[in-house]
């Protein structure tokens, strides 16, 4: 079979054409590749940003609560110092035992809601 020249000619424009439209292809999926990335890269800088000021209020919430349970504590010892000084020793042995056993039924109770909270979760999961 013989090929014209119109038809080799023919041929070699199609091959170009197709070259041109592969390379603009390429082109368009790099400038796609690098538009994902900017958005990821943006992503993650914002996830850092949330987890940064989550891990701050974590903080500030911690810090409050142990200011609290210090003045707390603070006041109830200077109450039971009053006690002993005024010389109601047995009144001030009476408020040590409720505190007793009101911070043990309390912390135990903190714990138990903990724990069965966690077995909730892994029952979800």
């Amino acid at each position: 079979m013989q090929l014209s020249p119109a038809l080799v000619q023919q041929l070699v424009e199609n091959q170009a054409k197709e070259l041109a439209i592969r390379s603009e292809e390429i082109a368009l999926r790099a400038k796609e590749t690098d538009a994902g990335h900017r958005f990821a890269e943006k992503a993650l800088d914002a996830q850092v940003k949330d987890r940064h000021e989550i891990r701050e209020e974590q903080k500030r919430g911690r810090r409050d609560r142990l200011y609290f349970l210090g003045f707390a504590a603070a006041v109830v010892i200077t109450f039971l110092v009053y006690l002993l000084h005024t010389g109601k020793d047995a009144f001030a042995q009476e408020v040590l035992k409720a505190l007793i056993f009101l911070l043990s039924g309390g912390t135990g109770g903190y714990f138990a809601g903990k724990h069965q909270g966690r077995k909730q979760e892994a029952a979800g999961e």
